[in-house]
């Protein structure tokens, strides 16, 4: 599965960064709240334990994301 979007996006040498616990890179939500740099390490973790992959790319700053799940079959 891919999700794809249009939004902040991010430099190639963040994608480490993206996925830390606590990370600094967090941002505010869509309805303006607050940030706590977790979501996305938990997102991975879970996908991990089920044995999948959660992988991110973009193009850049201000050029969106696009984020692949994936899972042994």
């Amino acid at each position: 599965m891919t999700v794809t979007d249009k939004g902040v996006g991010f430099d190639k040498n963040q994608i480490e960064e993206l996925f830390k616990k606590f990370t600094k890179m967090s941002r505010l939500g869509t309805a303006n709240e607050l940030s706590t740099g977790i979501g996305l390490y938990l997102c991975k973790k879970i996908i991990e334990r089920h044995k999948g992959t959660l992988t991110a790319i973009s193009e850049g700053k201000n050029k969106g994301a696009e984020f692949k799940i994936e899972f042994e079959l």
